[in-house]
């Protein structure tokens, strides 16, 4: 064990607690609701389904293709497509489950947009408190941890007509095949707390703490999702010598944010 080691331990006991006492409970998702009358249809329904299940509810579909799916997670998947309504919705299926819904529009499926309001209830969805937008570049909106169905939401918009609308829906319900897993909503007050716990496990560790600088929120990488919460940033202080060093340090804590699996400090890991 290195020299203050012990210390770091103690820290870290303490860190743990204050991490327990800021972050509560969690978040997690809730049911999704019955869909609403407008719904174009109930995406909730095929969540994660059989094949067999979603025949059951769909019939036979017009066209079952194979295919390799390639993810950015590094992984390649076979991959069996399930096509209905004169390829108005597509249905992907990997290892023997529904993983995603694409609604594409067209003369068979109609799809006007007026505003965000509209687009979980033309699919039958009530969005959970964990919901947090990632992406609005004004023609393209992605939600993440929609509900504890639904992963992910994303939709594409037409703008090039006087009427908007959505040109594609794409609806996954394992994002685990797609990439990283769906990020969970935070408030401020959350993200803050736990800036503030973990600079001061990074300062338990330090040669000279009183010299820690740390960035603003804005350098700091606070991502939550159903298994973990995610921190990465950086500390300039003084090394033994005095000189001003920057190290890059990350922690992954539980998700409820009781204890701290990993912590990682200028590529050490210090939770062994």
């Amino acid at each position: 064990m290195k020299k203050g080691c012990l210390f770091t331990v103690i820290g870290f006991f303490i860190f743990a607690t204050i991490l327990g006492i800021v972050l509560g409970d969690g978040s997690k998702a809730t049911e999704s609701k019955s869909p609403q009358k407008e719904a174009l249809i109930d995406a909730n329904q095929f969540s994660n389904i059989t094949p067999e299940q979603l025949v059951k509810i769909m019939g036979e579909p017009e066209s079952k293709d194979k295919s390799n799916f390639k993810s950015i997670n590094g992984k390649t998947y076979p991959l069996i497509t399930y096509t209905y309504k004169g390829g108005s919705y597509d249905f992907l299926v990997i290892d023997g489950k529904v993983v995603e819904l694409n609604v594409y529009s067209g003369d068979a499926v109609k799809m006007p947009y007026t505003d965000e309001q509209v687009i979980f209830p033309m699919f039958g969805i009530t969005p959970a408190d964990t919901m947090v937008k990632t992406v609005d570049t004004g023609v393209a909106l992605e939600y993440e941890s929609v509900t504890d169905k639904i992963d992910d939401v994303y939709v594409l918009l037409d703008t090039d007509e006087e009427k908007e609308k959505i040109d594609i829906a794409k609806i996954k319900y394992d994002k685990s095949y797609f990439g990283n897993p769906p990020r969970m909503a935070m408030s401020i007050d959350e993200e803050s707390n736990i800036q503030i716990a973990c600079q001061n496990g990074v300062k338990s560790i330090l040669k000279s703490p009183s010299t820690a600088k740390f960035p603003n929120i804005n350098d700091w990488y606070i991502g939550k999702d159903k298994d973990k919460i995610l921190v990465q940033s950086y500390v300039d202080s003084q090394n033994g010598f005095g000189a001003m060093i920057r190290s890059k340090f990350q922690f992954i804590l539980t998700p409820d944010g009781d204890g701290v699996k990993s912590f990682i400090f200028d590529g050490q890991e210090y939770m062994k």
